[in-house]
């Protein structure tokens, strides 16, 4: 008999990869279906429409452990095929956290007491609200903080809505700005800095959600996201208590505000809908043009294509670009207010081409990648006429699905469905066969206890599993900096510049902050050994971008490395910056050459492939090779000793009093965390400051070190 807390496997066919079959804990509910967590239907592929799934219980201790250990769902949620999380946040609670981490949400203390209720880590002790008066108000973004854990990340949300719609002045120095392609999803172009007013700069800093929005980019399945971060830093139990208190929060929350959608939301306002209804009357007469220029020999034919090729093309681009001038226009009529609009912004379902299809129009319709072909004699139906080529009759819906499609419409829209149905009912076959081969192919590979991979008969495959040995679990993408930079700023960045006489000094500019102590530059321009060291330290540097970059053999020849790594060093350096007192306002105690040393005795105890014979030797260089790149370029001797001096940055108009922090700001010792406070402000916002954009950029100016804070009053 199963009980509470079993652990039972989970599967679901076809089972196309590892995450198919998982093990979980039983909880014995009522009725008879099987209930799981959302997340965790994306490896399955489930949905909740009679899919049936099969549960195993197992029978002894060994193979409780075994699951346990090794398939609980917990221990899936990063993928070894493609280096990031198969599960993250989705459906409601996705689209909920974007609304409940925005700016204006605000949460009154019955809604406040109601949420901390859920959460498994509440110490009793709710953070200082965020307003006071008339009445305590917290942020969403206070609430979201409780249950991060202790990390730090940036990145850039989805885009705020309309972003397309600001208005950009011109340049006072340079010719004005070119417009912003329609309809982008990102940061905007003129959110460069720390600024961001459509709030889509994401800052987490030591676990407090400084600013930004969080949506699919933060919480969804990508790489380097907050579901990632917290997988690599806090293991399978942290990013399994993450998920689940993160879903208990956000659901209570947009449970209370509701959601609703509805045909309201897909009515475009008049003046929109005729500037789509002239955009496809515009394509029509221009396919008009087209037909009479093809039938009276004046169309010019294409390099590599028949005259009925060449036509067929320029319909096709006459036609596309209507459809997407037409979708753009429907995008741009809809508010941040619209439901549907929010739903594609947040990530949570649909995507910004079924708008187009709802409002504006749906489009030609394709089979086999051409137009509807003639079926009877020189016509598609009996209701058009022979010989004709107009959009209409060759499968071009003018209609969108509000509008409804016309009979003939509706016919060319199921042809071009039938083909997708039918294209999958093949590819699953196929796709089926091959992997069935493949696995019967590999069933006996293994990894052995020393390290190789070998097959059933025990013949030696690899000498290491992916010649590297790396779990792929483990692995991050992460950038080198000088592969791909401009040779100026690599000499400005790495290149020691003796020569120099402002040397020392943060771009060798003689108002410069020093970043070595004094007198080190000049001991060091005297001691050639030094010298000898640093410059082949920057050759080296050279070697390894020429290397890389190399047209023929080099692994990043376009000039973008960024090679999966089993550590994450820009994570790993600033946690040490905010673990260790280092005054950031005053010049390195570190020698540069003493860096060097450290660096090159470090990459030597980093050993991959041990031997010392010709072919140990050579694998372990190229096991080796791209993360030695990386850690020369991260740990290089002047970027480490220049990483904490800055020079002040130029304040600018938009730089309000709000936005920089007064000298006389006192400070709190709340939670056991240090953070700015004027005695009216949350864990780590300052009264003063009156968006969050502006308290990331209060704290990117001031110096990160414990030792370097202002002083009480």
């Amino acid at each position: 008999m199963v009980e509470d807390g079993d652990i039972v496997m989970f599967n679901r066919q076809p089972s196309l990869h590892k995450m198919s079959i998982m093990s979980h804990r039983v909880k014995i509910m009522p009725y008879s279906t099987f209930r799981l967590n959302l997340s965790v239907t994306t490896p399955y592929n489930a949905d909740f429409d009679g899919d049936e799934m099969n549960l195993h219980v197992m029978q002894s201790m060994e193979t409780r452990a075994e699951a346990s250990e090794i398939m609980s769902v917990a221990r899936c949620v990063v993928s070894p095929q493609s280096n990031k999380p198969v599960m993250g946040i989705v459906q409601d609670t996705l689209l909920g956290s974007r609304g409940f981490t925005k700016r204006d949400t605000f949460l009154r203390k019955d809604m406040m007491m109601n949420l901390v209720m859920h959460l498994d880590t509440f110490t009793g002790k709710l953070p200082v609200p965020a307003i006071l008066k008339p009445e305590p108000l917290w942020t969403g973004k206070q609430a979201q903080s409780l249950i991060l854990p202790d990390f730090s990340m940036a990145r850039f949300a989805n885009g705020r809505p309309d972003a397309e719609e600001r208005v950009r002045g011109p340049r006072r120095t340079a010719a004005p700005r070119a417009a912003p392609p329609p309809c982008r999803v990102g940061h905007p172009d003129d959110e460069t800095d720390e600024l961001s007013p459509g709030d889509t700069r994401v800052v987490i800093d030591r676990g407090e959600l400084l600013c930004g929005m969080l949506d699919k980019k933060s919480l969804g399945t990508g790489a380097g996201g907050v579901i990632h971060t917290i997988a690599n830093e806090f293991g399978p139990q942290g990013v399994r208590a993450f998920i689940g208190a993160h879903q208990r929060l956000v659901n209570y929350w947009i449970l209370h505000r509701s959601y609703s959608i509805g045909i309201g939301d897909t009515i475009a306002d008049a003046k929109t809908m005729d500037d789509i209804v002239a955009t496809i009357d515009d394509s029509k007469r221009e396919v008009k043009k087209l037909v009479e220029k093809a039938q009276n020999n004046k169309l010019e034919c294409q390099p590599g294509r028949t005259i009925l090729e060449s036509f067929e093309n320029n319909v096709n681009q006459v036609l596309n670009k209507a459809r997407d001038k037409a979708g753009t226009s429907a995008q741009k009529s809809l508010k941040e207010t619209n439901n549907v609009k929010n739903m594609v912004t947040t990530g949570s379902k649909g995507s910004f081409i079924n708008i187009s299809q709802m409002i504006a129009c749906v489009g030609q319709q394709n089979v086999e990648g051409k137009r509807i072909p003639y079926g009877f004699l020189n016509r598609t139906l009996p209701h058009f006429t022979k010989d004709d080529y107009g959009p209409e009759s060759r499968g071009f819906v003018e209609n969108s699905y509000l509008r409804g499609l016309t009979p003939q419409e509706f016919f060319f829209h199921a042809m071009g469905g039938r083909e997708g149905l039918i294209d999958t009912a093949v590819k699953t076959a196929e796709t089926g066969y091959i992997q069935r081969r493949l696995v019967k192919a590999m069933e006996g590979v293994t990894v052995k206890y020393d390290g190789t991979v070998r097959n059933s008969q025990g013949e030696v495959l690899q000498f290491l599993y992916g010649e590297d040995g790396m779990d792929a679990v483990r692995l991050e993408n992460q950038k080198i900096a000088h592969v791909g930079m401009h040779i100026d700023k690599l000499r400005k960045m790495f290149e020691h510049k003796f020569d120099d006489p402002n040397y020392g000094r943060v771009h060798e500019s003689p108002v410069g902050q020093p970043w070595m102590r004094p007198g080190l530059a000049e001991e060091l321009k005297r001691d050639p050994l030094a010298k000898e060291e640093l410059r082949q330290e920057f050759e080296q540097l050279l070697e390894d971008r020429r290397l890389l970059t190399d047209p023929r053999l080099g692994p990043f020849a376009k000039g973008k490395a960024d090679p999966p790594s089993p550590v994450n060093m820009n994570r790993l350096l600033r946690k040490a910056q905010g673990l260790y007192p280092v005054d950031a306002s005053n010049p390195s105690d570190l020698k540069p050459i003493d860096i060097v040393k450290k660096v090159r005795s470090l990459l030597d105890k980093l050993v991959v492939v041990k031997g010392t014979d010709a072919l140990s030797v050579e694998a372990q260089y190229n096991a080796t090779y791209n993360f030695f790149s990386l850690l020369r370029s991260q740990l290089a001797s002047k970027r480490v000793a220049g990483r904490a001096p800055r020079p002040p940055r130029r304040r600018h108009a938009r730089d309000t009093p709000a936005a920089v922090a007064p000298v006389g700001a006192c400070w709190s010792n709340t939670a056991s965390r240090r953070r700015p406070s004027t005695g009216c402000s949350a864990r780590w916002s300052r009264a003063s400051c009156s968006t969050d954009a502006s308290r990331a950029r209060w704290w990117a100016l001031w110096p990160r070190s414990r030792s370097a804070s202002p002083p009480r009053r």
